[in-house]
């Protein structure tokens, strides 16, 4: 919102879950009036901003629509591009007029020069990729310089108020329609991203992404939360008995001259196999080695990856399934309030701990509700490995399952109400 000397306000933002623009106008602040044609729809007063998964405005346009012989054609009031750190590059810009937001979706401090950006906390020179002043949680982060932005990781990474980072990954990015409904409401957003993102909450890093389907086991929440040191840690234990195997191979073909498979020297499972196939996709879709996550973990940081099965993400993108972003965003809603705020709040519970809590499934309900039994055994079973099929043999707890007033109900019900209310706009 932007005042002149005269009381009157001159510039609305236009909101949805974020900010999808702003509005030119003439409000006087003491009449309550608009001094500018009261009620009607003024052309060009409105600019949009199109902005990719880091929240950079890489375009703005207007509400007006030009013609250009027999179509249309957008009115584009700005176009930038960005350097790594965010100075805009001269070549692949221009302005029609000025645009206050830029880089990380800030707004530019023109008071203080080009490139100059205000993070709340701090204020930060996109020229020389650095904040001006030091972190106010550096004591914290001791690996990092105070002055570092979005921890030196600027391509995947934004500086939340100039005080920790927040890391979004390009296939489940910050814009998707899981986190729209979720910030549309005040009740899933204070629930599942504030509580998880407080300031307070130190060395925690959060990477939401989606695998293909085949990640996932039948029947399941379409979901998972892995502490990304557990699955690191592993992976790198195969690596160095792989190698191990292979020095002895290579031994006993200089002592016998004979040839061993790696098979013969190395007892690897299908089941360690395929899980370390499938570490290996995960870290290759987030951009790390196993070794840089160990490092990360030994520097303090605790890391997690919520993954979301992504041909449903995919259905719920396309806006024509409705009940395929309620399931989606059910399911991301599980993995944080299930799983996610316990490993914050470093709470020691086991998975089944952990499920049979948010689905309010306890010693009375399992002697009340017939389903809240079945669930149970079938999720002590499942954790005993013994195997059992959930979704075959009816224990697969479903939304209309939900206990009334649990954790799994409350969030069901108001994403729900979000996604239907949506449709009907």
């Amino acid at each position: 919102m932007r005042r002149n000397k005269e009381t009157k306000i001159e510039e609305f933002h236009i909101y949805s879950s974020s900010r999808l623009g702003t509005l030119k106008t003439q409000y006087d602040t003491i009449t309550n009036q608009l001094q500018n044609d009261q009620g009607k729809l003024i052309l060009g007063s409105r600019n949009y901003e199109l902005t990719n998964h880091l929240g950079n405005v890489l375009a703005v346009i207007s509400d007006k629509k030009i013609l250009n012989g027999t179509t249309f054609e957008a009115d584009i009031v700005s176009v930038n591009d960005y350097y790594p750190f965010g100075m805009t590059i001269a070549s692949r810009s221009f302005r029609s007029e000025t645009y206050r937001f830029g880089f990380n979706g800030k707004e530019n401090d023109k008071d203080f020069g080009e490139g100059i950006q205000d993070y709340g906390m701090r204020i930060s020179d996109r020229r020389i990729g650095r904040f001006l002043s030091t972190d106010p949680l550096a004591p914290e982060y001791p690996w990092y310089t105070p002055y570092q932005f979005a921890g030196n990781k600027p391509i995947w990474a934004i500086d939340l108020d100039g005080l920790e980072e927040l890391i979004y990954t390009e296939n489940f990015p910050e814009d998707s329609p899981v986190f729209e409904v979720i910030n549309s409401s005040e009740y899933l957003k204070e629930n599942l991203i504030t509580s998880i993102s407080k300031p307070e909450i130190k060395n925690i890093k959060i990477y939401f992404m989606a695998l293909p389907n085949e990640e996932f086991e039948e029947g399941t929440e379409n979901a998972s939360t892995l502490p990304l040191d557990e699955l690191a840690r592993f992976n790198i234990e195969i690596d160095k008995a792989r190698k191990k195997a292979q020095a002895d191979i290579a031994d006993y073909k200089r002592k016998y001259g004979k040839t061993l498979a790696i098979s013969d020297v190395l007892d690897l499972t299908k089941e360690k196999i395929k899980a370390y196939d499938e570490n290996t996709k995960i870290l290759k879709a987030l951009g790390m080695t196993a070794s840089q996550v160990v490092s990360e973990t030994q520097k303090g940081n605790k890391l997690l990856a919520v993954i979301v099965d992504q041909d449903v993400l995919e259905n719920a993108e396309s806006g024509f399934m409705p009940e395929e972003l309620i399931r989606i965003t059910n399911s991301v809603a599980h993995e944080i309030d299930a799983h996610v705020k316990n490993k914050i709040a470093n709470v020691e519970l086991s998975q089944l701990e952990e499920h049979l809590t948010y689905y309010g499934i306890d010693e009375t309900s399992r002697n009340t509700n017939a389903m809240s039994k079945k669930v149970y055994e079938a999720y002590v079973n499942h954790y005993k490995k013994k195997n059992r099929d959930f979704e075959k043999e009816g224990a697969y707890i479903k939304p209309k399952h939900y206990i009334k007033g649990t954790p799994a109900r409350k969030n069901y019900d108001e994403i729900k109400r979000i996604v239907i209310e949506s449709e009907k706009k």
